[in-house]
């Protein structure tokens, strides 16, 4: 009986300890239970509440039906970004205001010239030679490649045409610099920001 008391009493012990060890770690969470719920609440509602925030006034580049996603050009000068876009087809405005979960598309105003220049850049294609490349005429300032174009450029947005119909092409881009010369042919697809130095047929210089 006395070993039998013992174990009882060890048990009892055993399991007020363990009542005091809970009760210790439920203190803490109930005192701070509110601050629980309020980061649960923010992983949960964040982004959705980010979303309802967003504002903005974009051209759609790009749409991709497969999972209803749209490239935009904004007119902040923020990066180009794929969002969620329904009912919009390349080319056209969408705005979306503060509070509302989607954009909807918009009529083009004055003010949206500069984004749709964007659009008619990203859309362009044409292609040609480089017959001639202008040194920069200040340090911080760009060389200036003359392009013969093959045939008539659908749309050259940025470039101006000489006397003679080339183009004239700004390098700002170091990967563009260091492959581009007088001879070499240069290709804008759509799709892309900027032209790309190509091989001649054969892979001959």
């Amino acid at each position: 009986m006395r070993g039998t008391t013992e174990v009882s009493d060890e048990a009892s012990v055993m399991g007020s300890m363990a009542d005091e060890d809970a009760a210790a770690l439920h203190g803490p969470i109930r005192r701070n239970l509110h601050l629980i719920a309020i980061v649960v609440a923010a992983l949960v509602l964040g982004p959705a509440l980010t979303r309802s925030l967003r504002s903005y006034r974009a051209v759609v580049l790009e749409v991709n039906v497969s999972n209803g996603e749209s490239l935009l050009a904004f007119a902040d000068n923020k990066p180009p970004a794929w969002m969620d876009v329904v009912h919009a087809k390349p080319g056209e405005i969408v705005e979306k205001e503060l509070f509302t979960w989607s954009p909807e598309v918009s009529r083009v105003v004055d003010t949206d010239s500069s984004i749709l220049g964007l659009y008619r850049r990203y859309v362009s294609v044409w292609s040609g030679v480089v017959r001639h490349i202008e040194r920069p005429l200040t340090h911080s300032g760009a060389a200036i490649a003359i392009i013969d174009p093959d045939g008539h450029p659908g749309y050259s947005h940025g470039l101006s045409l000489d006397e003679s119909g080339a183009l004239r092409m700004p390098i700002w881009d170091d990967a563009l610099a260091a492959e581009i010369a007088v001879g070499r042919r240069v290709q804008k697809v759509q799709g892309t920001w900027g032209p790309m130095v190509v091989a001649p047929p054969g892979g001959a210089e």
